[in-house]
């Protein structure tokens, strides 16, 4: 495997410490900004996503011994492969098929996606491929099983424990004891669908079989309503599955064997295998020259790994220009509260659209988002020609966004690594392989935007030279949005991308060319609407996009300790709760304290 390097511009590589010029045809740093690129997804890559995060829910429904239709009975037999004696294995496909077949029945439409083709490859992934589809979605599960099928050692009590999902905080404890607790080696997480309350969170006993199957008919029952919803075209469809499947299948453990280490949830297994099986339908077109190929050991697959990271992000969020916070009525400490929380959304927001941006100009579904979180984001691509140009052209535009709009506040670095290998991503060779992508992303942050430097309305050697006497983000419209923003934050329960104006809370932010809204409430169009806060009653179909959000809010114990409190009635009504329900401020919680 050859060196990663940060990621190339036009048809040269730049090195740290370099910069880079961007392509020809496009427009330099403080002109006028190109549309957001963009491609027509591509179906195929699509629908065998979709086959991907559907392909092992059947290994929820099994254990439940959940009861089966007809039509899918009179088909077991040429959906399992069968061993020596006639024996049939993989039995956990026929349930695959039975979610589909509920789906079919409840006629869903799966986005435009081919239905019928969609029972096949989920259906017969285990049977000798009769379809290069079937082929490739073979070849991406055995990639992503690498992962979750690793051999617990001998001494390890946990290997005989198949009935739940190993946790990962098994040593925590509510408990009045001095000291750390012993952990309890044999301890399981709750078989469950995603919550956050305290039996979903810290680990409990292991279960018997029994139990275990109680618990998957619950989950099974929630995924045979959930599957038939609308999907309004093949990216939805994808976003939409893809909330089902961490939704319910986040506790289910991917590998059932005696002997192996139950580390992983099939939520995530299911999230990789479709990665995967999008990249190979874009490296392996149904005319060219694998068409014919029906072994999936015979099928190469071709990587690239996108690291995206965002820095000075402290700097950004604690920035504050006392001439400028004064003109909105705000000092470094006054407003604070909300300056804080508005800059802590914007960033994460940034690094999610960014590599949904990347995503939607190389026609990719969104499951090849890996990992987005603390200002960091990994993409999985196909080392084909034509998406790596789409790619490139991405990362142009987005450079150039947060070079006119947030002016050097913020930095974007970015690892694009050398063309990977299938042997270069399996359990063996990953952790090194995604060292050196974190390596190179450390040293992206040395790289200039040297398309910008000289330009007359933006970055020199001498720094920024634009009309105004500021930088873009410390201009009275950002602020004002960045204020309105924290204000709104805490009402906000929806977020939608591209949407309408029903139940908006705030401004509206204009963020790698998407027009990002927040909601009081869900829009009556839920296209691109993620909420912001898990909620019982919600949809398992509703995408999630849980950010940091929560904030103290006053109780009718703590309206009359404030209300009684020293100094209240000097303060203006702004540093303080008015009424139950309403924010806490941090002069209010400075009163509340009681240590």
């Amino acid at each position: 495997m050859g060196p990663i390097r940060p990621v190339a511009r036009g048809r040269a590589a730049f090195a740290p410490g370099q910069g880079h010029q961007l392509r020809t045809g496009t427009c330099t740093m403080g002109g006028s900004m190109n549309p957001a690129p963009r491609t027509k997804p591509h179906e195929r890559a699509h629908l065998l996503a979709a086959a991907g995060l559907l392909h092992d829910t059947g290994k929820v429904g099994e254990p439940a011994g959940a009861p089966l239709h007809d039509t899918i009975i009179r088909l077991s037999h040429s959906i399992c492969p069968h061993d020596a004696c006639w024996r049939p294995q993989y039995i956990h496909v026929v349930y695959s098929a039975q979610l589909l077949h509920e789906a079919e029945e409840q006629d869903c439409r799966f986005g435009g996606l081919d239905r019928s083709e969609l029972f096949k490859v989920v259906a017969y992934h285990h049977q000798n491929s009769e379809t290069l589809d079937q082929c490739l979605l073979r070849k991406a599960d055995w990639l992503a099983s690498g992962h979750d099928r690793s051999e617990a050692p001998p001494e390890d009590r946990r290997a005989g424990v198949v009935t739940g999902l190993w946790p990962i905080l098994r040593s925590l404890r509510w408990s009045d004891e001095p000291g750390p607790s012993a952990p309890e080696f044999l301890e399981i997480m709750a078989t469950r669908t995603l919550s956050f309350d305290q039996d979903a969170v810290l680990p409990r006993p292991p279960q018997d079989r029994g139990a275990y199957g109680e618990a998957c008919l619950k989950i099974w029952e929630e995924l045979l309503s959930a599957i038939g919803g609308r999907y309004w075209d093949a990216g939805d469809c994808i976003q939409r599955l893809e909330a089902i499947v961490r939704r319910t299948l986040h506790a289910v453990p991917a590998s059932r064997q005696y002997g192996q280490q139950a580390d992983v949830s099939l939520s995530e297994h299911c999230r990789i295998t479709a990665a995967f099986a999008a990249c190979l339908a874009l490296l392996h077109p149904p005319d060219g020259p694998t068409a014919q190929l029906r072994e999936p050991n015979r099928i190469e697959g071709r990587y690239r790994l996108l690291n995206l990271g965002v820095g000075r992000i402290q700097e950004f969020i604690l920035r504050s220009v006392p001439p400028l916070d004064e003109a909105l009525g705000e000092t470094a400490e006054r407003g604070m509260a909300r300056r804080l929380r508005a800059r802590s959304f914007y960033v994460s927001l940034l690094t999610w659209l960014a590599a949904r941006r990347v995503l939607a100009a190389a026609g990719l579904p969104v499951v090849n988002l890996l990992f987005d979180g603390g200002g960091r984001s990994m993409l999985l691509l196909p080392d084909e020609q034509a998406t790596i140009a789409r790619v490139q052209d991405a990362l142009q535009y987005l450079d150039q966004w947060l070079a006119e709009r947030l002016g050097g506040t913020l930095r974007l670095d970015i690892a694009l690594s050398d063309p990977l290998a299938d042997e270069d991503l399996n359990r063996e060779r990953f952790s090194a392989t995604f060292r050196q992508v974190d390596q190179q992303l450390g040293e992206a942050r040395w790289r200039l935007p040297a398309g910008g430097l000289g330009d007359k309305t933006g970055w020199n050697e001498r720094g920024w030279t634009g009309t105004e006497a500021n930088l873009p983000a410390d201009r009275g419209g950002f602020l004002k949005d960045m204020e309105n923003l924290g204000r709104n934050l805490p009402k906000a329960n929806f977020l939608t991308l591209d949407g309408s104006d029903h139940h908006r809370l705030g401004p509206v932010l204009e963020i790698f060319g998407y027009q990002v809204r927040l909601h009081s409430a869900q829009p009556p169009v839920p296209t691109d609407c993620f909420a912001l806060r898990l909620r019982e009653d919600q949809h398992p179909a509703t995408p999630l996009w849980l950010a940091s959000g929560h904030v103290p809010q006053a109780t009718a114990e703590d309206m009359a300790r404030i209300t009684a409190g020293v100094g209240r009635r000097d303060r203006p009504p702004e540093e303080t709760a008015q009424e139950h329900g309403e924010v806490l401020t941090f002069t209010d919680l400075a009163l509340l304290a009681e240590d």
